[in-house]
């Protein structure tokens, strides 16, 4: 599982914020099917490992690729979006279908709770 602060920094530097999409980045948003009433701040992709590959020929000369065993995550733009809990540290992985864009006055800025009004 990765954290926070990977999840965010990798999405970065793999350009997920600056290419051009559909999703909103920058929104918070509700997850209808939740017991808890709570805004969702998505904080990039979800993180795939992608394993380093070789190619080597059989005496016969045939292409075979292998796995090295090593390898790095990198975002997997297809898969689901990392989602963080609006006042804490708390992770979770929705589909983009799974998530309600809501207004900035919908939640707390402070404790992320929808319907609080405390800011």
């Amino acid at each position: 599982m990765s954290t926070l602060r990977e999840i965010v920094k990798l999405n970065q530097e793999h350009g997920t914020f600056t290419e051009p999409s559909a999703f909103n980045w920058d929104g918070r948003y509700r997850i209808p099917t939740s017991k808890v009433a709570v805004a969702w701040s998505p904080i990039g992709w979800e993180l795939t490992f992608e394993p380093y590959k070789f190619i080597d020929e059989d005496e016969n000369g045939n292409e075979i690729e292998y796995e090295t065993g090593e390898g790095e995550l990198i975002p997997d733009r297809q898969g689901r979006i990392a989602m963080h809990m609006v006042g804490d540290d708390h992770v979770e992985y929705f589909d983009a279908d799974e998530l309600v864009l809501i207004d900035d006055d919908e939640y707390c800025t402070c404790c992320g709770q929808i319907g609080c009004h405390w800011n």
